[in-house]
């Protein structure tokens, strides 16, 4: 490598030096910063023109000269400015530093001139700052009207209300602020005070009309793009922002978000992805049935069975007595009530509530005959638990509204797969296929329990505490069983 050449990369370096401390002097306002900064800048700006001697005195040819000569210049011109500048404020930072002083020595002054007086010493911490605010500055409005508002309220606060301006610079400061189809509202006026009111009535009837910005703010809100993944936390952020912004700023126009949230709701429901809307709307009802709950809670305590089943002088002269055990199933639990018919000497039927068990449907899916046929192995175990209990030998019927399930549990357990064969070889243990008869879903009292029942309903239902009313029927207005000859194909 020549002379030329590494002269040529030393300075590239300084340069790139010189650059930050240039960029840095741009941003640097404090009187202490800039002498630290200038002093760094004056050592590099000194080598750099040493090397741009160096390099000048080496090179031969005219354009290769020339070319050097030119870009040298350019250089050291940026830096001549940025040299005027420096002066410039370090004059108005001095200027301002001794005027600060003056005043805070004045006013340390007379602070300890009242504090002789007084005869009292006080400590007085006055922190000056001189640190330069930034300027503010005013958007261009395009016409948007949910901009309206923040547009018109910096324009009013910095132009309008400024009353060292006249109408026609407002108006040429209007006009320069304003683009698309609002600069086509004011296009043609010519600056002059009538034309500034004129055009800021046009304006407001245009873009800040109450009705407007809050379609447009509605609008927004009704025209959002969903975020399908839950794990865009960016997209969910964005997505909340733009909802936050839209509902602050119609609050600031006195719609608040019980006039419009029951319709916006579910469109927002509809733009989140689908796991965290199931999990929002599972917190919302579950603190619906929370309340219902807690509100039913002191309702428990007018719900009551007897112990005794019958009077003694009823059981003492009873002709018949019968079991009566109903099932039923639904998605979320199964369950099964027992009931005991008993035929008095002057033919009178009475019944009685005996049990009822109940089981919340398995974590793993199982499919509606299934469940039923859970509901139907209930009934068989609680009629087996009874008999034993009660010591005696009296007829059982085991009714289900479950066409497949009745079907199932009077054929063959070998004709079907493990899980129902396994229940129905229980079952046929436990009570005998001609026991088990079908009852329609109306009519069974398991069902109003199984799909979930409120407690002032069932203080007031009989059927729950005394069965269906054909219970305290003859056999002959019993509803009529399915015929076994119908076909288990046409069923499952």
């Amino acid at each position: 490598m020549n002379e030329k050449k590494k002269l040529q990369k030393t300075r590239a370096v300084i340069r790139k030096a010189v650059t930050k401390i240039m960029n840095k002097l741009k941003n640097e306002l404090d009187s202490q910063s800039v002498d630290t900064l200038h002093e760094h800048f004056d050592y590099l700006n000194e080598n750099l023109r040493e090397l741009d001697k160096k390099i000048q005195n080496i090179i031969k040819v005219d354009k290769e000269f020339d070319a050097e000569i030119q870009s040298a210049f350019g250089y050291n011109e940026k830096i001549s400015v940025l040299c005027s500048k420096i002066q410039i404020q370090t004059k108005n930072l001095s200027k301002n530093d001794s005027s600060v002083l003056s005043q805070t020595t004045l006013n340390v002054q007379n602070d300890s001139l009242n504090n002789s007086i007084n005869g009292s010493s006080v400590s007085s911490n006055r922190n000056v700052n001189s640190v330069r605010l930034p300027k503010l500055q005013i958007d261009k409005y395009f016409g948007d009207p949910c901009l309206w508002l923040e547009f018109w309220n910096k324009f009013q606060k910095s132009i309008d209300r400024n009353e060292t301006l006249t109408k026609v610079d407002k108006f040429s400061y209007l006009k320069s602020l304003l683009g698309g189809g609002a600069g086509n509202v004011v296009n043609g006026f010519a600056l002059s005070e009538d034309n500034y009111d004129n055009a800021l009535i046009l304006l407001k009837k245009r873009f800040g009309r109450e009705e407007i910005v809050v379609n447009a703010h509605m609008s927004k809100l009704l025209n959002l793009y969903p975020v399908k993944d839950s794990n865009n936390v960016i997209g969910l952020r964005k997505l909340y922002d733009i909802c936050k912004i839209q509902t602050r700023s119609l609050e600031s126009l006195n719609v608040t978000s019980g006039m419009y949230g029951h319709l916006l709701q579910p469109i927002l429901l509809k733009l989140l992805p689908e796991d965290l809307a199931l999990d929002f709307n599972r917190k919302q009802l579950g603190k619906k049935e929370k309340a219902d709950w807690c509100e039913e809670v002191p309702q428990l305590t007018d719900f009551s069975i007897t112990r005794c089943y019958f009077s003694d002088p009823l059981v003492n002269n009873f002709k018949t007595l019968e079991l009566h055990l109903f099932s039923d199933a639904s998605t979320k639990a199964y369950r099964t009530v027992a009931y005991l018919p008993v035929t008095s000497s002057n033919k009178e039927i009475l019944t009685s509530f005996v049990a009822s068990k109940n089981r919340k449907a398995p974590l793993k899916t199982l499919t509606l005959p299934r469940l039923e046929l859970m509901g139907a192995l209930l009934s068989a175990r609680l009629s087996s638990n009874i008999l034993k209990a009660l010591k005696l030998d009296i007829p059982c019927f085991v009714l289900t509204d479950s066409k497949i399930t009745y079907f199932w549990v009077r054929g063959q357990p070998e004709r079907f797969k493990p899980f129902v064969k396994n229940r129905i070889q229980e079952i046929q243990k436990l009570t005998s296929p001609s026991n088990w008869h079908h009852c329609p879903g109306i009519q069974n009292p398991a069902d109003i329990v199984s799909r979930g029942v409120k407690i002032s309903r069932l203080l007031n239902d009989t059927s729950w505490l005394q069965g269906p009313e054909w219970l305290r029927l003859p056999p002959g207005f019993w509803p009529e069983s399915l015929k076994t000859k119908i076909a288990l194909s046409h069923l499952i």
